[in-house]
């Protein structure tokens, strides 16, 4: 792979992404500025290699068009050539003059989820029109080898939930039947198959009754993780699960997928008769690998309300 992940020194681009939220660096934390700064430097130079360079083969960019609500987000690009072909054309019509600041860096393991503040100005490049932006983004990275890439970008997230748009209910068959399958696995306390409908680059999160990734935390980091935890739950606790599909719509390539679920959760010790109920609102991200539909990041306990 090309070096250009290499072309910033670490710390300018730490000066350039600016202050984060007061937690001590890591050299982790420091190489996720880093993949970011590079991101942003190919928009500020106007060379789209360099910021292509941040992306894995499997990214996806969304559009959160101001909402906190999923079901609003627009697939923008959902593969390495859609990602390529939109930083050309963006570049080519505007230039940025943008600075980066990450109030959130969360690692764990072999993945990382960050959000972002740019603000600066855009510029038509044929001098129409200049405005002042401020953009929210939420981000997802995974670690391969030394490198930290980029996997999810949804631009412009909302901080607040705005009126669902039209077409917040539309439920893609294939990837409700991989949530349906998901939940029959847990009734069935089969560790194996549910293993089998999760994406080796897993990252499973806590929204702590939110919509606001800031507030998350990360519980599950790869797929042996996730894996280990299964065989040792569901050996000592049963599942029912009365799971409804709110929403799941696929990327126009049907490569990626974005999943809301409402559902009821009662557990019970193998060992006695104590049940436990809760309710919970959960956001599932999908890929498509040969075929079939992959969870390659879940928030439980993320609220729209």
């Amino acid at each position: 792979m090309m070096r250009t992940m290499r072309l910033l020194p670490l710390l300018a681009a730490t000066l350039l992404l600016g202050p984060g939220s007061g937690r001590a660096e890591t050299p982790e934390t420091i190489l996720i500025r880093a993949t970011l700064a590079n991101e942003l430097a190919g928009h500020r130079r106007a060379e789209p290699e360099l910021a292509l360079a941040a992306y894995d083969a499997d990214a996806v960019r969304l559009d959160g068009h101001g909402n906190a609500d999923p079901r609003a987000w627009t697939f923008v690009a959902d593969e390495r050539d859609g990602l390529a072909a939109r930083l050309r054309q963006d570049l080519d019509t505007y230039r940025y003059d943008v600075e980066r600041t990450l109030p959130l860096i969360a690692v764990r393991g072999a993945q990382a989820m960050v959000i972002s503040i740019d603000s600066g100005l855009v510029s038509d490049r044929r001098g129409v029109a200049q405005s002042t932006a401020s953009v929210r983004r939420w981000w997802l990275l995974r670690k391969v080898e030394k490198d930290w890439r980029i996997t999810l970008q949804v631009d412009d997230l909302g901080d607040s939930l705005l009126p669902a748009p039209a077409g917040a209910g539309v439920v893609d068959a294939e990837v409700a039947a991989a949530l349906t399958a998901d939940q029959r696995a847990w009734e069935a306390a089969d560790a194996g198959a549910l293993a089998g409908l999760y994406d080796e680059s897993l990252l499973g999160m806590d929204g702590v009754h939110t919509a606001r990734p800031e507030t998350w935390r990360l519980l599950f980091a790869g797929l042996d993780e996730w894996r280990l935890f299964l065989q040792r739950r569901l050996a000592s606790t049963s599942y029912t699960i009365g799971r409804q599909i709110l929403y799941a719509q696929t990327s126009p390539g049907r490569r990626q997928a974005v999943a809301l679920t409402t559902e009821r959760l009662t557990t019970r010790l193998r060992a006695g008769d104590q049940a436990e109920t809760l309710e919970r609102q959960v956001l599932w991200l999908l890929v498509r690998r040969g075929g079939d539909w992959k969870v390659y990041t879940f928030c439980y306990g993320f609220r729209l309300l």
